[in-house]
Protein backbone atom coordinates (compact mmCIF):
# COMPACT_ATOMS: atom_id res chain seq x y z
CA UNK A 1 0.00 0.00 0.00
CA UNK A 2 1.67 3.40 -1.06
CA UNK A 3 1.24 6.80 0.66
CA UNK A 4 -1.28 8.11 -1.08
CA UNK A 5 -3.29 4.75 -0.11
CA UNK A 6 -2.33 4.96 3.27
CA UNK A 7 -3.29 9.01 3.72
CA UNK A 8 -6.96 8.16 1.43
CA UNK A 9 -7.42 5.07 4.49
CA UNK A 10 -6.42 7.56 7.28
CA UNK A 11 -8.85 10.25 5.97
CA UNK A 12 -11.73 7.97 5.51
CA UNK A 13 -11.61 6.46 9.07
CA UNK A 14 -11.33 10.05 9.97
CA UNK A 15 -14.63 10.41 8.90
CA UNK A 16 -16.43 7.90 10.72
CA UNK A 17 -18.02 8.54 13.63
CA UNK A 18 -16.12 7.74 17.11
CA UNK A 19 -19.24 6.49 18.17
CA UNK A 20 -20.06 4.06 15.53
CA UNK A 21 -16.36 2.44 16.22
CA UNK A 22 -16.38 2.37 20.17
CA UNK A 23 -19.85 0.98 19.33
CA UNK A 24 -18.27 -2.19 17.50
CA UNK A 25 -15.74 -2.95 20.09
CA UNK A 26 -18.38 -2.80 23.11
CA UNK A 27 -20.55 -5.43 20.91
CA UNK A 28 -17.75 -7.48 20.03
CA UNK A 29 -16.55 -7.60 23.70
CA UNK A 30 -20.02 -8.49 24.62
CA UNK A 31 -20.31 -11.13 22.08
CA UNK A 32 -17.41 -12.69 22.66
CA UNK A 33 -17.90 -12.66 26.40
CA UNK A 34 -21.32 -14.25 25.70
CA UNK A 35 -20.09 -16.91 23.65
CA UNK A 36 -17.37 -17.73 26.76
CA UNK A 37 -20.39 -17.77 29.08
CA UNK A 38 -22.22 -20.15 26.77
CA UNK A 39 -19.25 -22.76 25.31
CA UNK A 40 -17.11 -22.74 27.89
CA UNK A 41 -17.52 -25.52 30.82
CA UNK A 42 -17.47 -24.52 35.12
CA UNK A 43 -15.70 -26.02 37.37
CA UNK A 44 -17.66 -29.08 39.09
CA UNK A 45 -17.78 -28.89 42.76
CA UNK A 46 -20.15 -31.33 44.27
CA UNK A 47 -19.64 -34.81 42.38
CA UNK A 48 -22.69 -35.98 41.54
CA UNK A 49 -24.64 -36.94 37.73
CA UNK A 50 -26.10 -34.29 35.60
CA UNK A 51 -29.90 -34.90 33.81
CA UNK A 52 -30.87 -32.83 30.27
CA UNK A 53 -27.90 -33.44 28.48
CA UNK A 54 -28.42 -34.78 25.33
CA UNK A 55 -24.48 -35.95 24.96
CA UNK A 56 -21.82 -35.68 27.35
CA UNK A 57 -19.94 -33.35 25.75
CA UNK A 58 -22.94 -30.79 24.89
CA UNK A 59 -22.06 -27.17 26.25
CA UNK A 60 -24.28 -26.77 29.44
CA UNK A 61 -26.30 -23.68 27.09
CA UNK A 62 -28.52 -26.24 25.17
CA UNK A 63 -29.01 -27.98 28.62
CA UNK A 64 -30.24 -25.09 30.64
CA UNK A 65 -32.17 -24.12 27.44
CA UNK A 66 -33.91 -27.44 27.24
CA UNK A 67 -34.88 -26.91 30.97
CA UNK A 68 -36.78 -24.43 30.40
CA UNK A 69 -38.86 -26.38 28.50
CA UNK A 70 -39.08 -29.90 29.57
CA UNK A 71 -38.02 -29.05 33.10
CA UNK A 72 -40.86 -31.43 34.82
CA UNK A 73 -39.47 -34.31 32.38
CA UNK A 74 -36.19 -33.71 33.84
CA UNK A 75 -36.72 -33.66 37.75
CA UNK A 76 -38.88 -36.81 37.14
CA UNK A 77 -35.66 -38.38 35.21
CA UNK A 78 -33.45 -37.25 38.10
CA UNK A 79 -35.63 -38.64 40.73
CA UNK A 80 -36.18 -41.48 39.43
CA UNK A 81 -32.66 -42.29 39.28
CA UNK A 82 -30.80 -41.13 42.20
CA UNK A 83 -33.85 -40.45 44.60
CA UNK A 84 -31.66 -41.77 47.20
CA UNK A 85 -28.73 -39.63 47.20
CA UNK A 86 -28.49 -36.67 44.51
CA UNK A 87 -28.11 -35.46 40.71
CA UNK A 88 -27.55 -32.15 39.18
CA UNK A 89 -29.74 -29.81 37.08
CA UNK A 90 -28.55 -26.95 34.64
CA UNK A 91 -30.71 -23.87 35.49
CA UNK A 92 -30.17 -20.72 33.46
CA UNK A 93 -28.51 -19.19 36.76
CA UNK A 94 -26.21 -21.76 37.30
CA UNK A 95 -26.51 -25.65 38.43
CA UNK A 96 -28.63 -27.05 41.44
CA UNK A 97 -27.83 -29.64 43.63
CA UNK A 98 -31.48 -31.70 44.01
CA UNK A 99 -30.72 -33.79 47.00
CA UNK A 100 -32.93 -36.98 48.16
CA UNK A 101 -35.65 -35.86 51.23
CA UNK A 102 -33.25 -38.65 53.79
CA UNK A 103 -31.22 -35.08 54.37
CA UNK A 104 -33.60 -32.39 55.40
CA UNK A 105 -33.18 -32.92 58.98
CA UNK A 106 -29.85 -32.32 59.16
CA UNK A 107 -30.10 -28.89 57.05
CA UNK A 108 -33.43 -27.78 58.12
CA UNK A 109 -32.29 -25.82 61.06
CA UNK A 110 -28.42 -24.49 60.32
CA UNK A 111 -28.00 -21.19 60.70
CA UNK A 112 -28.45 -18.47 58.07
CA UNK A 113 -24.79 -17.63 58.28
CA UNK A 114 -24.33 -21.05 56.89
CA UNK A 115 -27.20 -22.12 54.91
CA UNK A 116 -29.21 -19.01 53.18
CA UNK A 117 -33.14 -20.11 52.48
CA UNK A 118 -33.43 -16.42 51.15
CA UNK A 119 -30.28 -16.21 48.99
CA UNK A 120 -31.85 -19.82 47.94
CA UNK A 121 -35.22 -18.32 46.84
CA UNK A 122 -34.53 -14.62 46.23
CA UNK A 123 -33.26 -16.02 42.66
CA UNK A 124 -33.89 -12.60 41.05
CA UNK A 125 -31.49 -10.64 43.74
CA UNK A 126 -31.72 -6.97 43.50
CA UNK A 127 -33.18 -6.80 40.17
CA UNK A 128 -36.20 -9.63 41.47
CA UNK A 129 -37.87 -6.30 42.66
CA UNK A 130 -38.83 -8.03 45.86
CA UNK A 131 -35.42 -7.84 47.71
CA UNK A 132 -36.84 -5.02 50.25
CA UNK A 133 -37.70 -8.69 51.99
CA UNK A 134 -34.45 -10.07 52.41
CA UNK A 135 -32.95 -7.37 54.13
CA UNK A 136 -35.00 -8.45 57.33
CA UNK A 137 -37.64 -11.01 58.37
CA UNK A 138 -40.22 -8.12 59.31
CA UNK A 139 -42.98 -9.37 57.17
CA UNK A 140 -42.04 -13.32 57.56
CA UNK A 141 -42.55 -12.13 61.66
CA UNK A 142 -45.91 -9.69 60.91
CA UNK A 143 -47.40 -12.78 58.75
CA UNK A 144 -46.78 -15.48 61.73
CA UNK A 145 -48.47 -13.30 64.81
CA UNK A 146 -51.02 -11.63 63.04
CA UNK A 147 -54.46 -12.98 63.92
CA UNK A 148 -56.26 -15.36 60.94
CA UNK A 149 -58.78 -13.99 58.45
CA UNK A 150 -62.61 -12.89 59.79
CA UNK A 151 -64.37 -15.03 57.92
CA UNK A 152 -67.04 -12.26 57.56
CA UNK A 153 -64.87 -10.36 55.79
CA UNK A 154 -64.07 -13.19 53.53
CA UNK A 155 -67.12 -13.75 52.64
CA UNK A 156 -68.16 -10.11 52.23
CA UNK A 157 -64.88 -10.00 49.98
CA UNK A 158 -65.87 -12.80 47.96
CA UNK A 159 -69.29 -12.48 47.43
CA UNK A 160 -68.82 -8.74 46.49
CA UNK A 161 -66.45 -9.85 43.64
CA UNK A 162 -68.87 -12.32 42.33
CA UNK A 163 -71.50 -10.14 42.30
CA UNK A 164 -70.09 -7.94 40.20
CA UNK A 165 -70.83 -10.77 37.12
CA UNK A 166 -74.41 -10.72 37.39
CA UNK A 167 -75.49 -8.39 34.70
CA UNK A 168 -76.13 -12.21 32.87
CA UNK A 169 -78.12 -15.29 33.70
CA UNK A 170 -74.70 -16.87 33.59
CA UNK A 171 -71.78 -14.83 33.54
CA UNK A 172 -68.17 -15.44 33.11
CA UNK A 173 -65.35 -15.36 35.79
CA UNK A 174 -62.77 -13.59 33.41
CA UNK A 175 -59.20 -15.59 34.41
CA UNK A 176 -57.25 -14.83 37.69
CA UNK A 177 -57.13 -11.38 38.15
CA UNK A 178 -60.51 -11.50 40.11
CA UNK A 179 -59.26 -14.02 42.39
CA UNK A 180 -56.05 -12.49 42.65
CA UNK A 181 -58.23 -9.19 43.85
CA UNK A 182 -60.09 -11.23 46.56
CA UNK A 183 -56.64 -12.31 48.25
CA UNK A 184 -55.37 -8.74 48.00
CA UNK A 185 -58.38 -7.00 49.31
CA UNK A 186 -58.44 -9.08 52.52
CA UNK A 187 -54.72 -8.46 53.28
CA UNK A 188 -55.38 -4.73 52.85
CA UNK A 189 -55.71 -1.97 55.70
CA UNK A 190 -59.35 -1.20 56.32
CA UNK A 191 -60.51 -4.73 55.72
CA UNK A 192 -61.56 -5.14 58.58
CA UNK A 193 -64.00 -2.35 58.16
CA UNK A 194 -65.85 -4.71 55.98
CA UNK A 195 -66.20 -2.65 53.14
CA UNK A 196 -64.59 -4.54 50.56
CA UNK A 197 -64.49 -1.85 48.13
CA UNK A 198 -63.55 0.82 50.97
CA UNK A 199 -60.83 3.36 49.80
CA UNK A 200 -58.20 2.98 49.43
CA UNK A 201 -57.61 -0.47 50.33
CA UNK A 202 -59.64 -1.35 46.94
CA UNK A 203 -57.66 0.61 44.69
CA UNK A 204 -53.75 -0.35 45.91
CA UNK A 205 -55.51 -4.02 45.95
CA UNK A 206 -56.75 -3.67 42.69
CA UNK A 207 -53.70 -1.99 41.05
CA UNK A 208 -51.78 -5.24 42.72
CA UNK A 209 -54.18 -7.28 41.05
CA UNK A 210 -54.15 -6.00 37.35
CA UNK A 211 -52.61 -8.56 34.54
CA UNK A 212 -49.17 -6.52 33.66
CA UNK A 213 -48.07 -6.64 37.45
CA UNK A 214 -48.26 -10.18 37.11
CA UNK A 215 -46.41 -10.90 34.04
CA UNK A 216 -43.91 -8.12 35.74
CA UNK A 217 -42.87 -10.70 38.35
CA UNK A 218 -41.04 -12.42 35.41
CA UNK A 219 -38.51 -10.30 35.45
CA UNK A 220 -36.05 -12.12 37.40
CA UNK A 221 -36.40 -15.19 34.90
CA UNK A 222 -35.64 -12.82 31.91
CA UNK A 223 -32.68 -11.43 34.04
CA UNK A 224 -31.53 -15.55 34.49
CA UNK A 225 -31.52 -16.05 30.71
CA UNK A 226 -28.57 -13.76 30.33
CA UNK A 227 -25.09 -13.61 31.57
CA UNK A 228 -24.19 -11.73 34.75
CA UNK A 229 -22.81 -8.84 33.20
CA UNK A 230 -25.12 -8.27 30.58
CA UNK A 231 -27.93 -7.90 33.47
CA UNK A 232 -27.68 -4.20 34.42
CA UNK A 233 -28.22 -3.62 31.16
CA UNK A 234 -31.12 -5.94 30.44
CA UNK A 235 -32.41 -3.98 33.81
CA UNK A 236 -32.26 -1.01 32.21
CA UNK A 237 -34.31 -1.65 29.06
CA UNK A 238 -37.15 -4.55 30.39
CA UNK A 239 -40.17 -2.33 30.13
CA UNK A 240 -41.67 -5.02 32.94
CA UNK A 241 -39.13 -3.32 35.39
CA UNK A 242 -40.51 0.59 34.20
CA UNK A 243 -44.04 -1.09 34.71
CA UNK A 244 -43.23 -2.65 38.15
CA UNK A 245 -41.67 0.52 39.44
CA UNK A 246 -44.72 2.42 38.86
CA UNK A 247 -47.07 0.39 40.16
CA UNK A 248 -45.00 0.17 43.36
CA UNK A 249 -44.87 4.24 43.66
CA UNK A 250 -48.91 4.63 43.54
CA UNK A 251 -49.63 1.89 46.07
CA UNK A 252 -46.94 3.74 47.76
CA UNK A 253 -48.97 7.13 47.80
CA UNK A 254 -52.42 5.37 48.72
CA UNK A 255 -50.67 3.53 51.39
CA UNK A 256 -48.20 6.12 53.04
CA UNK A 257 -50.62 8.71 53.98
CA UNK A 258 -52.88 5.66 56.35
CA UNK A 259 -49.38 4.73 57.90
CA UNK A 260 -49.09 8.37 58.82
CA UNK A 261 -51.94 8.30 60.01
CA UNK A 262 -51.92 5.44 62.27
CA UNK A 263 -48.10 6.64 63.75
CA UNK A 264 -49.60 10.23 64.38
CA UNK A 265 -52.88 8.71 66.24
CA UNK A 266 -50.68 6.08 68.17
CA UNK A 267 -48.61 9.00 69.41
CA UNK A 268 -51.50 10.72 71.03
CA UNK A 269 -52.67 7.40 73.19
CA UNK A 270 -55.97 5.51 73.33
CA UNK A 271 -55.65 4.33 69.97
CA UNK A 272 -57.14 1.13 69.14
CA UNK A 273 -54.49 -0.21 66.65
CA UNK A 274 -56.27 -2.51 63.80
CA UNK A 275 -55.22 -5.97 63.42
CA UNK A 276 -54.23 -6.30 59.76
CA UNK A 277 -50.74 -7.38 58.21
CA UNK A 278 -50.01 -3.59 57.67
CA UNK A 279 -50.27 -2.94 61.57
CA UNK A 280 -47.89 -5.93 62.03
CA UNK A 281 -45.43 -4.77 59.60
CA UNK A 282 -45.51 -1.03 61.94
CA UNK A 283 -45.24 -2.65 65.00
CA UNK A 284 -41.66 -4.77 64.03
CA UNK A 285 -40.50 -1.47 61.96
CA UNK A 286 -38.18 0.24 64.18
CA UNK A 287 -38.07 4.49 63.91
CA UNK A 288 -35.52 4.53 60.91
CA UNK A 289 -38.18 2.49 58.81
CA UNK A 290 -39.61 5.14 57.09
CA UNK A 291 -43.41 5.29 55.85
CA UNK A 292 -42.56 4.28 51.96
CA UNK A 293 -40.44 1.20 53.22
CA UNK A 294 -43.30 0.17 55.37
CA UNK A 295 -45.64 0.56 52.61
CA UNK A 296 -43.04 -1.06 49.95
CA UNK A 297 -43.20 -4.11 52.21
CA UNK A 298 -46.66 -4.71 52.57
CA UNK A 299 -47.17 -4.04 49.10
CA UNK A 300 -44.55 -6.81 47.87
CA UNK A 301 -45.64 -9.56 50.65
CA UNK A 302 -49.22 -8.80 48.93
CA UNK A 303 -47.94 -9.25 45.23
CA UNK A 304 -45.69 -12.33 46.48
CA UNK A 305 -48.23 -13.71 48.41
CA UNK A 306 -51.87 -12.73 46.78
CA UNK A 307 -51.48 -13.92 43.17
CA UNK A 308 -49.98 -17.91 44.75
CA UNK A 309 -52.77 -17.35 47.11
CA UNK A 310 -55.21 -16.83 43.94
CA UNK A 311 -53.67 -19.43 41.97
CA UNK A 312 -53.90 -22.19 43.92
CA UNK A 313 -57.62 -21.02 44.42
CA UNK A 314 -57.97 -21.36 40.85
CA UNK A 315 -56.60 -24.55 40.44
CA UNK A 316 -59.03 -25.82 43.18
CA UNK A 317 -61.70 -24.35 41.77
CA UNK A 318 -61.16 -26.18 38.32
CA UNK A 319 -60.91 -29.15 39.90
CA UNK A 320 -64.27 -29.28 41.92
CA UNK A 321 -65.65 -28.33 38.67
CA UNK A 322 -64.36 -30.77 36.82
CA UNK A 323 -64.94 -33.33 39.68
CA UNK A 324 -68.87 -32.40 40.71
CA UNK A 325 -68.91 -35.67 43.33
CA UNK A 326 -66.60 -33.64 45.19
CA UNK A 327 -67.81 -30.15 44.74
CA UNK A 328 -71.26 -31.78 46.19
CA UNK A 329 -69.62 -33.11 49.28
CA UNK A 330 -67.90 -30.38 50.16
CA UNK A 331 -70.93 -28.20 49.72
CA UNK A 332 -73.11 -29.78 51.65
CA UNK A 333 -70.32 -29.90 54.66
CA UNK A 334 -69.84 -26.01 54.72
CA UNK A 335 -73.58 -25.77 54.44
CA UNK A 336 -74.16 -28.36 57.67
CA UNK A 337 -70.59 -26.83 59.39
CA UNK A 338 -72.30 -23.30 58.85
CA UNK A 339 -76.32 -24.48 60.26
CA UNK A 340 -74.28 -26.35 63.31
CA UNK A 341 -72.48 -23.51 64.47
CA UNK A 342 -74.04 -20.51 62.92
CA UNK A 343 -72.35 -17.49 61.21
CA UNK A 344 -70.75 -16.02 64.62
CA UNK A 345 -68.96 -19.36 65.07
CA UNK A 346 -68.29 -20.59 61.63
CA UNK A 347 -64.87 -21.97 61.34
CA UNK A 348 -62.73 -23.39 58.23
CA UNK A 349 -61.13 -25.78 60.83
CA UNK A 350 -63.91 -28.30 60.15
CA UNK A 351 -64.10 -27.93 56.48
CA UNK A 352 -62.06 -31.74 56.61
CA UNK A 353 -63.27 -32.63 53.26
CA UNK A 354 -62.67 -29.24 51.55
CA UNK A 355 -59.02 -28.99 53.79
CA UNK A 356 -58.21 -32.94 52.00
CA UNK A 357 -59.74 -31.72 48.69
CA UNK A 358 -56.94 -28.42 48.89
CA UNK A 359 -54.09 -30.64 50.25
CA UNK A 360 -54.73 -33.10 46.96
CA UNK A 361 -55.02 -30.55 44.33
CA UNK A 362 -51.22 -29.16 45.45
CA UNK A 363 -50.10 -33.09 45.20
CA UNK A 364 -51.19 -33.49 42.00
CA UNK A 365 -50.87 -29.67 40.38
CA UNK A 366 -48.39 -27.69 42.20
CA UNK A 367 -49.71 -24.33 41.32
CA UNK A 368 -47.69 -21.28 40.50
CA UNK A 369 -45.39 -19.72 43.09
CA UNK A 370 -43.61 -16.32 43.12
CA UNK A 371 -40.02 -16.08 43.15
CA UNK A 372 -39.60 -15.30 47.20
CA UNK A 373 -42.79 -18.23 47.96
CA UNK A 374 -41.67 -20.85 49.03
CA UNK A 375 -44.55 -23.28 47.65
CA UNK A 376 -46.16 -24.57 44.36
CA UNK A 377 -43.11 -25.48 42.78
CA UNK A 378 -41.54 -28.66 41.20
CA UNK A 379 -38.83 -27.52 42.97
CA UNK A 380 -38.30 -26.48 46.82
CA UNK A 381 -36.31 -26.31 50.20
CA UNK A 382 -34.03 -23.81 48.32
CA UNK A 383 -31.07 -23.17 50.28
CA UNK A 384 -27.48 -21.58 49.29
CA UNK A 385 -24.20 -22.70 51.08
CA UNK A 386 -22.68 -19.55 52.53
CA UNK A 387 -19.95 -21.21 55.04
CA UNK A 388 -16.79 -20.91 53.82
CA UNK A 389 -15.72 -24.35 55.16
CA UNK A 390 -18.44 -26.57 53.42
CA UNK A 391 -21.02 -28.41 54.41
CA UNK A 392 -20.44 -32.35 55.40
CA UNK A 393 -23.74 -34.27 55.65
CA UNK A 394 -24.05 -37.40 57.75
CA UNK A 395 -22.85 -39.96 54.88
CA UNK A 396 -19.74 -37.73 54.09
CA UNK A 397 -21.07 -35.65 51.31
CA UNK A 398 -19.92 -32.35 50.65
CA UNK A 399 -21.51 -29.15 49.99
CA UNK A 400 -18.84 -26.47 49.12
CA UNK A 401 -19.58 -22.96 49.73
CA UNK A 402 -22.32 -21.61 47.35
CA UNK A 403 -23.90 -24.67 46.31
CA UNK A 404 -27.40 -24.22 45.41
CA UNK A 405 -29.35 -27.11 47.04
CA UNK A 406 -33.15 -28.02 46.61
CA UNK A 407 -35.42 -30.84 47.02
CA UNK A 408 -38.34 -32.35 44.47
CA UNK A 409 -41.27 -32.34 45.93
CA UNK A 410 -43.83 -33.02 43.19
CA UNK A 411 -41.45 -35.85 42.66
CA UNK A 412 -41.83 -36.71 46.76
CA UNK A 413 -45.53 -36.55 46.74
CA UNK A 414 -45.79 -39.17 44.02
CA UNK A 415 -43.70 -41.84 44.55
CA UNK A 416 -45.50 -44.69 44.89
CA UNK A 417 -43.24 -45.76 47.91
CA UNK A 418 -44.43 -42.65 49.74
CA UNK A 419 -47.76 -41.91 48.84
CA UNK A 420 -50.42 -44.65 48.05
CA UNK A 421 -51.91 -44.67 44.61
CA UNK A 422 -50.10 -41.43 43.56
CA UNK A 423 -50.99 -41.09 40.13
CA UNK A 424 -54.91 -41.33 41.25
CA UNK A 425 -56.51 -37.93 42.49
CA UNK A 426 -58.17 -38.79 45.57
CA UNK A 427 -59.76 -35.54 47.02
CA UNK A 428 -60.92 -37.24 50.02
CA UNK A 429 -57.54 -38.90 50.92
CA UNK A 430 -56.19 -36.88 53.30
CA UNK A 431 -60.02 -36.82 54.96
CA UNK A 432 -59.77 -40.42 55.45
CA UNK A 433 -56.75 -40.28 57.48
CA UNK A 434 -57.73 -38.02 59.81
CA UNK A 435 -60.84 -39.34 60.58
CA UNK A 436 -59.16 -43.11 61.13
CA UNK A 437 -56.52 -41.14 63.61
CA UNK A 438 -57.86 -37.91 64.83
CA UNK A 439 -54.90 -38.04 67.44
CA UNK A 440 -52.78 -37.30 64.52
CA UNK A 441 -55.14 -35.47 62.59
CA UNK A 442 -52.92 -32.04 62.27
CA UNK A 443 -50.40 -34.20 60.52
CA UNK A 444 -52.63 -34.29 57.18
CA UNK A 445 -54.64 -30.76 57.24
CA UNK A 446 -53.73 -28.53 53.75
CA UNK A 447 -50.94 -25.88 55.51
CA UNK A 448 -48.91 -28.66 57.24
CA UNK A 449 -45.04 -29.10 55.76
CA UNK A 450 -43.69 -32.75 56.50
CA UNK A 451 -41.05 -34.81 54.60
CA UNK A 452 -44.33 -36.64 52.54
CA UNK A 453 -45.54 -32.86 51.24
CA UNK A 454 -42.85 -30.67 51.09
CA UNK A 455 -44.80 -27.99 48.73
CA UNK A 456 -44.64 -25.52 51.72
CA UNK A 457 -41.42 -26.18 52.19
CA UNK A 458 -40.11 -28.28 55.74
CA UNK A 459 -38.85 -26.49 58.83
CA UNK A 460 -38.30 -22.84 60.35
CA UNK A 461 -38.30 -21.78 56.70
CA UNK A 462 -41.53 -23.19 55.42
CA UNK A 463 -44.02 -20.77 53.85
CA UNK A 464 -44.94 -18.25 56.84
CA UNK A 465 -48.67 -17.44 55.64
CA UNK A 466 -49.60 -21.10 54.71
CA UNK A 467 -51.94 -21.21 57.35
CA UNK A 468 -53.10 -17.49 56.42
CA UNK A 469 -53.56 -18.69 53.04
CA UNK A 470 -55.10 -21.65 53.55
CA UNK A 471 -57.62 -20.30 55.48
CA UNK A 472 -58.34 -17.35 53.07
CA UNK A 473 -58.88 -20.32 50.71
CA UNK A 474 -61.26 -22.41 52.35
CA UNK A 475 -63.74 -19.98 53.22
CA UNK A 476 -63.25 -18.32 49.64
CA UNK A 477 -64.38 -21.49 47.97
CA UNK A 478 -67.04 -22.27 50.99
CA UNK A 479 -68.55 -19.28 50.09
CA UNK A 480 -68.40 -19.89 46.17
CA UNK A 481 -69.95 -23.51 46.48
CA UNK A 482 -72.65 -22.68 48.81
CA UNK A 483 -74.04 -19.82 47.02
CA UNK A 484 -73.01 -20.26 43.39
CA UNK A 485 -72.61 -22.93 40.66
CA UNK A 486 -69.77 -23.07 38.36
CA UNK A 487 -69.18 -24.67 34.77
CA UNK A 488 -66.50 -24.65 31.73
CA UNK A 489 -67.66 -22.86 28.95
CA UNK A 490 -69.94 -25.35 26.35
CA UNK A 491 -66.56 -27.37 24.71
CA UNK A 492 -63.92 -26.71 27.39
CA UNK A 493 -62.74 -28.66 30.29
CA UNK A 494 -60.24 -27.94 32.63
CA UNK A 495 -56.89 -26.41 31.68
CA UNK A 496 -54.04 -28.46 31.20
CA UNK A 497 -50.92 -27.03 33.87
CA UNK A 498 -48.23 -25.65 31.62
CA UNK A 499 -44.57 -24.68 32.68
CA UNK A 500 -41.95 -22.40 32.48
CA UNK A 501 -38.91 -23.70 34.00
CA UNK A 502 -39.76 -25.77 37.23
CA UNK A 503 -42.77 -23.01 37.81
CA UNK A 504 -46.27 -24.58 36.92
CA UNK A 505 -48.86 -22.40 35.58
CA UNK A 506 -52.37 -22.37 34.33
CA UNK A 507 -53.84 -19.87 31.64
CA UNK A 508 -54.93 -16.87 33.41
CA UNK A 509 -57.79 -15.45 30.87
CA UNK A 510 -59.62 -19.42 32.02
CA UNK A 511 -62.96 -18.91 31.97
CA UNK A 512 -65.80 -19.80 34.05
CA UNK A 513 -69.60 -19.69 33.68
CA UNK A 514 -70.91 -18.86 37.29
CA UNK A 515 -74.43 -18.32 38.31
CA UNK A 516 -76.23 -17.77 42.01
CA UNK A 517 -77.61 -21.19 42.99
CA UNK A 518 -81.53 -21.19 42.88
CA UNK A 519 -81.79 -22.43 45.93
CA UNK A 520 -79.89 -19.12 47.78
CA UNK A 521 -82.18 -16.04 48.80
CA UNK A 522 -84.86 -17.60 47.44
CA UNK A 523 -83.37 -17.02 43.67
Amino acid sequence: MNDTETGLLHEALARLPFSLLWSHAIATALLLAAGVWILCPTPERVSAPFVGFGYSWEPKFFARLRFSSSASLMIQEGYSKWKDSMYKICRQDGDLVVLSRKYVDELKSLPAERLSAIDGLNFGGRYSGIDILSQSDIGTRAIQVRAPPDPKVLEAIAEAEADENHTQSEPSVGGNEKRARVCASERSPDAENHRPHHEPALRWATSLSRPRMVRSRLRPCAQRIVPPFIRPLLNLLLPTRWRYEAAIRRCQRLLVPEILRRRLQGSEGGYEKPDDLLQGIMDLSTDDNGAENVAQRQITITLVAGHSTAAAGSHALFDLVARPRYAEEIRAEAEAEAEAMGAEKYSSNKLWKLDSFLRECVRRYPAPRAPLMRNFSLLGFHRIVRDPAGITLHDGVQLPVGTHICVAPYSISSDADIVENPNDFDGLRYYRQRCEDPAHAMQHQHATADKSHMHFGYGPWSCPGRFMASDELKMILSTLLVRYEFRFPGGTSRPANGHVDEFPYVEPSTALLMRRRRDVDGS
